[in-house]
């Protein structure tokens, strides 16, 4: 009987994560249209600074992202080991709810990425920040 609530609670456990994860990939997914709402085109510094900083709370919030994403991970190869193939299946399957949110907050990332500039000394800046987002875990500005 233990045995059956063991595997309960870890199915319990990885699907609270993956809510959390989907939930904090929404969250700061519709900050990213926030921001692509209020700040079109990059005309001003007042724009680079909006841009500046709603990166960085997305890429701390990666971070987040990805420590949930590794306690996930670690309860689904728990739960493999301890109930085999059937646990996998259904970690996979839990898992795979998240892709769709995925998808949709890539697409928005890409976009802010893109945002437009009014002249080159914006668009440098914007590339800079851009590739920070893209290849470094913390902001060096």
């Amino acid at each position: 009987m233990t045995d059956i609530r063991l595997a309960i609670g870890l199915v319990a456990l990885m699907s609270g994560l993956m809510v959390i994860f989907n939930i904090l990939a929404i969250v700061f997914g519709l900050r990213l249209k926030r921001l692509l709402r209020d700040v079109p085109c990059i005309e001003s510094y007042d724009d680079l600074y909006d841009l500046k900083a709603e990166v960085r709370v997305q890429m701390h919030g990666a971070l987040l992202g990805l420590a949930l994403f590794g306690l996930t991970l670690l309860t689904a190869i728990a739960g493999t080991i301890l109930y085999g193939k059937q646990f996998f299946l259904v970690a996979m399957l839990i898992c795979s709810f998240y892709s769709v949110t995925a998808v949709w907050l890539t697409k928005l990332e890409k976009k802010v990425r893109a945002i437009p500039v009014t002249n080159d000394e914006f668009q440098k800046e914007r590339d800079h920040i851009a590739h920070v987002w893209v290849k470094k875990a913390f902001p060096d500005w």
